[in-house]
């Protein structure tokens, strides 16, 4: 992966490297958590999620992920990257019973598996959700304990119910929170279900760690990034994340979650927002191009496979153009740019990728001295949820 930062019209600060080592420092001494030391990781996990998909792919037609936020954005950004060989459908990220109504005709031929994720075992959205498939679920006669998998933490209500049902589950580890949680049980089971190279991305996961953990702050381009963007946070109010792979556009909402929630606190942290091109260049280019200069930009490029189809080729050849031709253009327009370059789309590039940016993340929140892991303002609105259900 290669990343490459054009920073004008910022200017870096003087102290960048005490800055940089002060971050890494307190990554490794307050802020290394497990999703970061993959000790979870062990290889009777990693057989207890590959029996599981072996087992759901051959009994059923179908698996129902139920989950929201962190428990469901990660997995769904992979597969639908790298696509699956087994029907996986996802839900419980919404309150529209339009979707859901949709969903159940969809499958009401189908004999489908449940997973549901949820940490706490209690959120709202997908407790109610996974209350309407299991009602489903017992009228087309599935057993429970073969049909529902639980992933969540060990002492949560969904943890006791699974446990009441002999239904199998899946910890995740309390040191964990959901939007650091793609390579727990939380990810790695459906990516498995869905037919992925779990050692591909093991294998991703562990190169990354070492070189933008392990080996210090030389050639550590998660630092950089992170750097790059507390800097532009000082004075910049937005940043588009921008694909040119509509197969990626689910990372971009996996990478928008982990960024504002990690990092939008104490009135700071960059908005962080998404784009497909070149369809948004026919929007949003205009306002990048020469509206308020607030924004920076991040653009995600994949080297396109080569192909027998020379059409194919040339489409990919435009397509590079076009990306080349859309940084040179916004970064001449004023818009401070970063490009990360992948050699490939597969497993062991988007794990490398997925770490990168967890550990941006962190080094990004130690610069900007705000913790990285909590999400107080979100627990706001599902107060008022909670007052209102009360007073109702």
């Amino acid at each position: 992966m290669q990343l490459d930062i054009y920073k004008e019209p910022l200017q870096y600060e003087a102290n960048a490297s005490e800055k940089k080592l002060d971050a890494f420092k307190q990554f490794h001494m307050k802020y290394a958590s497990d999703w970061i030391r993959l000790d979870y990781l062990s290889e009777a996990f990693i057989s207890d999620v590959k029996n599981t998909a072996e087992r759901i792919r051959k009994d059923f037609d179908a698996l129902v992920v139920i989950g929201i936020g962190g428990s469901f954005i990660g997995a769904k950004a992979f597969i639908d990257a790298l696509g699956s060989d087994f029907p996986i459908y996802f839900t419980g990220n919404m309150l529209d019973s339009g979707c859901i109504t949709k969903l159940l005709h969809e499958l009401r031929d189908k004999r489908y598996a449940i997973n549901v994720i949820s940490k706490s075992g209690t959120t709202m959205e997908t407790k109610l959700v996974f209350e309407i498939f299991l009602e489903d679920m017992k009228k087309k006669g599935i057993d429970l304990a073969n049909g529902v998998i639980v992933t969540s933490s060990e002492t949560s209500e969904l943890a006791k119910f699974a446990r009441v049902h002999n239904i199998k589950t899946f910890t995740i580890p309390e040191d964990i929170g959901g939007r650091y949680s793609v390579f727990t049980a939380v990810g790695i089971l459906p990516m498995a279900i869905a037919g992925l190279d779990i050692e591909k991305i093991i294998l991703g996961i562990k190169s990354a760690k070492e070189e933008y953990f392990d080996n210090g702050l030389e050639n550590n381009t998660a630092i950089d990034y992170a750097y790059y963007r507390h800097l532009a946070g000082e004075s910049y109010a937005l940043e588009f994340i921008s694909v040119y792979e509509e197969r990626l556009a689910s990372f971009t909402e996996w990478i928008k979650q982990l960024l504002c929630e990690s990092l939008a606190k104490d009135g700071k942290g960059l908005i962080v927002s998404n784009l497909k091109y070149t369809q948004d260049l026919h929007s949003m280019g205009q306002l990048l191009q020469e509206g308020r200069r607030n924004i920076t930009e991040t653009h995600i490029f994949a080297e396109p496979k080569e192909s027998h189809d020379e059409a194919i080729n040339n489409l990919n050849k435009i397509n590079e153009i076009a990306f080349k031709a859309t940084v040179k253009a916004h970064h001449m327009g004023g818009v401070p740019t970063c490009v990360i370059k992948l050699n490939e789309i597969n497993e062991e590039s988007l794990a490398k990728l997925a770490i990168f940016y967890m550990a941006a993340c962190v080094y990004n929140a130690a610069m900007d001295m705000v913790e990285p892991y909590g999400q107080p303002g979100v627990e706001v609105y599902k107060e008022k949820i909670r007052n209102i259900l009360e007073e109702g």
